[in-house]
């Protein structure tokens, strides 16, 4: 048995890694996704799609900007975790409680949403 005074703190060695670095390949599939519907639509020369390519690609931009802006604090804290900032541990708690009550809301809203669409026929 080893000599060594033993630590009442965890391992060192082992430490928790934020989503937010996980988000960001998918924000660059999705503007693959975004730039491939865009060109498959601009392909087939119809009138209707010189006016469709602007609003796809207006709208993969805002969605793609959006998530990069949402996932940005993750970025941060997951950075802050593997350096063991201090601070990193307390903000990736506060960020997944509020991403837990943005899904409750989101949850709820769609849940509502096909609720009355639904009662109304």
């Amino acid at each position: 048995m080893s000599d060594a005074p033993r630590s009442s703190h965890h391992n060192d060695d082992t430490h928790e890694v934020h989503e937010g670095p996980i988000k960001t390949p998918k924000q660059l599939i999705l503007a693959v996704v975004f730039a491939g519907v865009a060109t498959v639509v601009g392909i087939d020369g119809d009138s209707d799609a010189a006016v469709a390519i602007p609003i796809i690609g207006l709208t993969g931009m805002a969605t793609v900007s959006f998530l990069a802006v949402w996932s940005l604090p993750g970025v941060i804290i997951g950075i802050g975790l593997v350096r063991r900032r201090p601070w990193a541990r307390v903000a990736g708690i506060v960020v997944a409680i509020l991403g837990l009550v943005v899904f409750c809301i989101v949850a709820s809203a769609v849940s509502i949403y096909s609720w009355i669409k639904r009662s109304r026929g």
